[in-house]
């Protein structure tokens, strides 16, 4: 809670043109002084999100959207809140929102799986990318079968290392994943106003059959699926942008891309034409890019938010639901 509470007014702070860390000189130049940044114990689940109260969040993130008048516009269940109702979407058809998975919707280990992996293997920043990217675009249903796939990459890890760790990182993903306060009821309240729903993430197969095990019910109002280990591409290529569009059978400028990454889901889904919104649950993780936005170097998203139950309030204020009676 004081982290998050932290972070909040890091980014509130920021917004206000009160940086509590340095911004970069120009374009591409690194932030010269960092908000810290944690680790939770890689063995770890994460402990459950949590509400702010709304004094701490001061509704600043609304800020990031237009930053600057010369930004570059882009080109190209019973278990869950029952669904507000009241304005059904009327003025256009079958609009389509894409979610990140997690850190979007749902939370899981501290550490990403590569992470994970290269801690308890002694991998080099080299290795931990090369896994990273295996990992997430391999269509492994069972460690072994992606331990295989490693080996070929890893050849002075021994096979049994391999398997072993794996299937401890595949155990820890299942067993910490938690859905994000607030996810069950956006995704149910869009669900009836008439949204299409999908995942557009960069997952595995252990995170992805969590989700399902321990969410059937928001598992149940998805239409679309795009899952970088059942396609071979992940984010932010322009491919499996382009596959989730033909996928929504809808222009882009009817499809809304929401996660918590800049470079991952923002700036691409923007590139391709769609509205993005972005979470700023962690903004010390992209500072760099964050303070580019807000300079106007990068294109801005649609909208921001801390929260993920925020969002309603663009759909409902400035999105397609703002003309419904």
């Amino acid at each position: 809670m004081p982290e998050l509470q932290t972070q909040t007014r890091q980014i509130s702070s920021l917004l206000m043109g009160k940086s509590p860390f340095s911004l970069p000189s120009g374009p591409g130049q690194p932030v010269t002084s960092a908000p810290p940044r944690s680790l939770q114990s890689a063995t770890r689940c994460p402990k459950p999100d949590v509400q702010l109260p709304a004094s701490d969040i001061q509704n600043q993130t609304s800020n990031i959207a237009h930053p600057t008048a010369n930004s570059q516009q882009p080109t190209a269940n019973s278990r869950y809140p029952k669904p507000d109702i009241r304005n059904p979407i009327s003025n256009i058809s079958s609009p389509v929102v894409f979610f990140d998975l997690a850190q979007t919707l749902v939370t899981t280990t501290a550490l990403s799986p590569r992470r994970l992996v290269a801690s308890r293997l002694g991998l080099s920043e080299k290795q931990t990318k090369t896994v990273g990217r295996l990992i997430m675009t391999h269509p492994a249903t069972e460690p072994s079968s992606l331990a295989q796939a490693l080996k070929k990459t890893l050849a002075d890890v021994e096979q049994w290392q391999l398997e072993r760790v794996l299937e401890e990182v595949w155990e820890e993903q299942h067993r910490c994943l938690r859905a994000i306060d607030g996810a069950p009821s956006v995704m149910a309240t869009l669900k009836s106003k008439g949204f299409r729903l999908g995942l557009l993430s960069n997952t595995w197969h252990p995170l992805y059959t969590a989700f399902l095990d321990r969410y059937p019910e928001m598992a149940s109002l998805l239409d679309h699926l795009v899952l970088s280990y059942r396609l071979g591409w992940k984010k932010p290529s322009a491919e499996i942008y382009r596959h989730a569009l033909t996928l929504a059978n809808a222009p882009p400028e009817q499809c809304w891309m929401i996660g918590d990454s800049y470079e991952l889901d923002i700036e691409p889904a923007l590139m391709a034409g769609m509205h993005a919104i972005w979470v700023l649950r962690h903004p010390e993780k992209e500072p760099t890019l964050l303070a580019q936005v807000l300079r106007g170097d990068k294109l801005p998203p649609d909208s921001s938010v801390v929260h993920l139950g925020e969002i309603m309030a663009y759909f409902t204020e400035k999105g397609p639901l703002c003309s419904s009676s």
